[in-house]
Parts: C-alpha cells; structure tokens; sequence
C-alpha cells in the first residue's frame, strides 16, 4: 500500500506532479534503529568531512532540535540518516539495511512525511540511490563568510523610511503568511525558532518587503535564507537584511553561510556579491518540487524500543 506527500516548494522551477514510486526487491533481516537524542553524538563523526549545511547537522546533535535520527548499528554505526526538514543527510557508508529503508520511503515511522529530498556529498550513496530509485539529481551550491571579514555596510544603503527590525515570533509568522516562507516547518515550530533562531526584516510604510533569517543555527554556523515580496526586488533590499543579519551573526561568533540550488543564478550571484566565498559542493537526490513521494506500507514494522530508547524497525 501507498500514501501520497506533496512535497513543499524550496525555491525550484515547478514540475508537473506526478507521483515517484519504485521497485522495491525483497530482502529479509534487514533492521535500522531509530537513535534517541542521547545517542545522536554517535553518528557525528560520520558527518565529519561534509563541509556543507553544517548548522542544519549540528543543531540536531547540539540538542537545539530534535528530528529522527536512523543508524545501521545503534552503538557502532557506519551509516546514518538524519531526517531534517530541509534535507535528510546521509552519511558514512552505504549498508544495505539503511539504503533498502531509503528505497522503500515507509510510512510507518513517521519521517518520510517530512521528506524533501537526500543530500550527500558521497558519491557512494548517490550512485546507490540513483541506481534505487527514479530520482532526480540536483547540484548544490555552498558558500562561506570568512570570519575575518568586517560584515557588509547596510546602515548606509537604507532606504528613506525603510525600517529594519528583528524577526521575532510574530514576524517570523508574518513571514510565512505574507512572503510564503516556511519558517515554522524548518525550525520545528515557532517556539524553537524564538529560542534559537535570529532574523531581520526591512519594513517600508509598515509593509514587510524583505526579510533575511537564520534557515538553522548552531553553535558554530548560521545559514541564511532571504526572501523579497514581489514588486520590491532588484532594488538592493536583500542584501540590506543579508548584511545585518551576518553582521549579527559574526557578532556572536557564528560563521555565516548560504546553500543554493546551483540553478538558482539570482541566489548565488547574491552569496558572491555579498561576499561570501565558495566551499564544498554537493547534491540533493529527490523527486523535485511539485512531484509526489510515495511511501510504502506494511514493509517495514516496528520492533522493540529498548530500555535505552534505541527503537528497532525491521523489514518484513
């Protein structure tokens, strides 16, 4: 049996829906353990070289959010998968248990209703899922703000009457009600963003025009998502509400970055005019927007969940 999920919009060119299904050999014993948040630090390492989307990685492992977490092995891993909303990162290496969990996408745990697409840098686990599935590969592209570079000057570029002001809770609302944005969804809620997230938005006659916002942060890195209200773009306001917003970052000592569809020109000509510089590439392996996952039912069952809250799935 199937279930359909619609995936949501992240900036990419709209396709045609259709729904993504696979074949899906059979294979016994095959068993992944959901981690609980105390185990998350085991599967750290296996990130280690992935200089890409850091913050989105380590504030799951910092313990800021709480996403699900699945490993090969719950007290060695050597393949993990972090269930995030903006991707699910793979990471280590391709164990046949975790790859048939990717290849069927099951219901039944919960996380595949969140699903936007794989990322990795690996080219292990893209070849495998390629050779799993019918999706599609999309280049990324990953920037970095050097820490000993002064942030850009926006004081001087604001506009006459323009407003910058932080990006509370109710702004961060207002965001996703007026610009379409999903703050709440990348943050796990609201709550969790007014704990740890930070924003700016530029106001002009009270309308919110444009608005710049931490996508993740951690105790290290803050990624930044902008966004601009049509009828105001190409009028300089994002790399106003960008420019404050590294600026506030480099303040606490967090490394800005950026990650950016590398078809998406307007979003990294503006990482590369604000200056930031270009790092580590790699790919998300999805269905693309506006298509369907289909999740399987009834492959997959859950088994124990152990007194160290370590839960057990296992193929059928």
């Amino acid at each position: 049996m199937f279930a359909y999920v619609t995936l949501k919009p992240k900036a990419r060119l709209s396709l045609r829906a259709q729904p993504v299904r696979w074949s899906m050999p059979v294979s016994a014993n095959l068993t992944v353990y959901e981690l609980p948040p105390s185990r998350y630090e085991r599967v750290r390492p296996l990130f280690a070289s992935d200089r890409y989307d850091e913050p989105f990685r380590d504030e799951v492992f910092e313990g800021k959010l709480t996403f699900p977490v699945f490993a090969d092995d719950p007290d060695n891993p050597t393949a993990a998968m972090i269930c995030h909303p903006f991707e699910f990162y793979l990471g280590g290496a391709v164990s046949p248990a975790l790859r048939m969990f990717c290849k069927d996408a099951p219901e039944e745990p919960g996380a595949f209703q969140r699903f936007y697409g794989f990322a990795t840098a690996g080219a292990a686990w893209k070849d495998a899922l390629l050779a799993d599935t019918p999706l599609t590969v999309i280049e990324r592209r990953n920037f970095k703000w050097p820490m000993d570079k002064p942030a850009p000057d926006w004081q001087a570029k604001l506009p006459d009457g323009a407003q910058l002001v932080w990006m509370n809770r109710a702004m961060a609302e207002r965001a996703d009600r007026e610009l379409d944005e999903h703050i709440s969804g990348q943050w796990g809620g609201y709550d969790n963003y007014e704990r740890y997230g930070a924003g700016f938005c530029l106001l002009m006659d009270g309308r919110l025009t444009s608005v710049a916002y931490a996508l993740a942060a951690s105790n290290r890195h803050l990624n930044i998502g902008v966004k601009t209200a049509a009828g105001f773009r190409r009028q300089g306001l994002a790399s106003i509400v960008c420019a404050a917003l590294i600026e506030h970052a480099l303040q606490r000592g967090l490394q800005p970055a950026w990650c950016s569809d590398a078809l998406n020109h307007p979003s990294c000509e503006l990482a590369l005019r604000l200056g930031f510089e270009e790092d580590m590439s790699f790919v998300e392996i999805g269905p693309g927007w506006g298509n369907h996952l289909v999740l399987s039912r009834g492959l997959w069952s859950r088994g124990e969940t152990r007194a160290d809250g370590v839960t057990v799935w296992q193929r059928a």
